[in-house]
């Protein structure tokens, strides 16, 4: 019995090596499984936190170029508001200076000098003037030889204007429209626009 005891205790130990040959590889591989699934889930965490901080700093790139846009243009606004009123308070200025003018004696010497300019016009020719310059113009065409039709307009800013029918001509010497000139002269050459017109 002992050669039967010996090699039953030699299969016992034999079988106690393999299982614990066979244990020990199972917990490798359990482990090694646990090692690949953890490394597989952190690969895949690390790059949905990629994708996802990606996307934050997108939003804000966005936001943060929508807020510079809005602020661009607010300002932009802002600038052609004050400059729309730069314009406006200059043209205003300047038609001040034209009511001083038409109320100096310097505008009786430019009447003077635009009637000198006319060489030609005809006998039948009319001249249109304010009624603030009725006396003053005609005065000053008598004085030159002229006989021509004097009527009477609303020319709010001096000045006169001829009509010659027989030669279809047309004089416009009349101050507020030099100065609708000179504005749309402006606006052409600075892109600004003005209030009414």
């Amino acid at each position: 019995m002992s050669i039967e005891r010996n090699a039953f205790e030699l299969i016992v130990e034999d079988m106690n090596e393999q299982k614990t040959l066979i244990e020990n590889r199972i917990c490798d591989e359990v482990e090694y499984s646990h090692d690949d699934k953890i490394r597989f889930f952190k690969a895949g965490l690390s790059k949905e936190v990629e994708s996802y901080f990606e996307k934050e700093l997108n939003e804000l790139r966005l936001f943060a170029a929508n807020e510079t846009s809005q602020f661009k243009l607010s300002e932009k606004r802002k600038l052609l508001s004050r400059r729309h009123t730069l314009v406006e308070t200059m043209f205003k200025e300047i038609e001040e200076e034209i009511k001083s003018f038409i109320n100096s004696s310097e505008y009786k010497k430019f009447i003077t000098k635009k009637i000198d300019t006319l060489n030609d016009i005809s006998k039948g020719a009319i001249f249109i003037v304010r009624k603030e310059d009725e006396e003053l113009i005609s005065e000053i065409m008598k004085s030159k030889g002229l006989n021509n039709k004097v009527e009477v307009d609303y020319l709010p800013l001096g000045g006169f204007i001829i009509n010659d029918l027989e030669k279809g001509r047309n004089f416009d010497f009349a101050l507020d429209s030099k100065l609708k000139e000179q504005k749309k002269w402006f606006q052409n050459y600075s892109g600004f626009t003005f209030g009414g017109e």
